[in-house]
Order: C-alpha cells, then structure tokens, then sequence
C-alpha cells in the first residue's frame, strides 16, 4: 500500500451516533479484530494513545494512530484529523498489512469512518444521528440536534435548540441558533447566522 497516495477521512462525533453502512453499529474488540482476515470491515471504540498529524505534526508518524481498547491495540491509517492521544473514538476500517504489520485502513475503499469527541459538546441534549457528519471545527452544542443525511462542517456552530436534518449543509462560520431549522437541501454557509425560529428549507442557499 503506498501510503502518500490514500485518501484520509474525517473525523464526526461519538455521543449517541448512528453511522450510516454496513455493520458500522456493531462494536468489536480490538483483540478480536486483529484475528480477522484481510479485507474484514470491523468497526472499533477505544482511546488514541498518539497524536495525528492534523492536531501536531512534531509528535505524529504520518497519517497513522494507534488505538487501544480494554483487550487490545491497533495502529490505524489514514487519519489526518486533529485527535489528541487520550481521546475516546469509534472507527471503521477493514484489515490490512504494510509491511508485515496488521493495521485498521480506514481509506474510502473500505467504508472509512473517524468519530472523534470533539464536535459534539458532552453537556446538554446535543445529538448527531443516522447518516448526519459533523466535521472539521464544527460543534454541536446545547440541546441542538443533526439528522438525516445532514452535513455540518469548518467552523460552523449548531446550538440552543436548533435543528439541522435532510440534506441540508452548514458550512464555512455560519451559526445555526436558537430554535431555528434548517432543512431539505437548503446550504447555509460564509458567515450567516440563522436564529430565532426561522425555518430555511427547500433548496435555499444562505451566505
């Protein structure tokens, strides 16, 4: 496998999440995993015990980890996301070798998936459910909620009682707020703030 040439994937969050593929609910021990056969997809919970190279590039070997449960440990690649070590994850990947060593390949050929605990505040209701990927610096905070195929990413903010479902996309600085909902395949990005109880659907586009 040439390393420099594999896509990495993002990384979304880990409380009360529903991953959308196959299997990709379905937990299984690390020591369990590392007994399976190339190309198995497994999907992992435990906690990085080494910086990526998005959060430090001093402290990180390439775009790899290495991730830890209860029973065992696995190097995982591509991950190029800011996870710190000590960060509790769930991932999905399959069964490869480099170099003789057994590693969890999260690449898009495998149905690659990185939840990190970053983009989803442990206070208040906030949830990220079904297919719905919160990327990037974006935050889920408060009692807001992100469903459906939704897609939340770079810097935008989703709080108070807000909702964000459908295939709808925030994007960019844009600040989804109070009991606002923004849905269908509406796009709110740039620096746009919804608020209130504004309701954008349809295919709006709001910048």
């Amino acid at each position: 496998m040439n390393k420099s040439s594999t896509s990495s994937v993002t990384a979304t969050a880990s409380k009360n999440v529903y991953v959308a593929g196959k299997d990709y609910n379905t937990v299984t021990d690390i020591k369990t995993v590392k007994a399976g056969k190339e190309g198995q997809e497994f999907t992992i919970e435990g906690t990085v015990t080494a910086n990526t190279s998005g959060y430090d590039q001093n402290t990180a070997f390439f775009d790899c980890t290495y991730v830890q449960d209860g029973t065992a440990g696995i190097n995982v690649f591509p991950v190029s996301d800011s996870l710190q070590a000590g960060q509790k994850v769930r991932m999905h990947g399959a069964i490869t070798y480099y170099n003789g060593e057994i590693e969890l390949n999260l690449s898009e050929d495998y149905g690659g998936y990185v939840e990190s605990e970053k983009n989803l505040s442990q206070e208040g209701e906030c949830v990220i459910l079904h297919e719905a990927k919160v990327s990037g610096n974006a935050v889920i905070k408060d009692d807001a909620a992100v469903f459906g195929d939704a897609q939340v990413s770079g810097k935008a903010i989703v709080r108070g009682k807000a909702q964000v479902y459908g295939d709808a996309t925030v994007c960019g600085k844009a600040i989804i707020d109070d009991h606002a909902e923004v849905y269908g395949y509406t796009i709110v990005c740039g620096r746009a703030w919804v608020r209130d109880d504004a309701k954008i659907d349809d295919r709006a586009q709001v910048y």
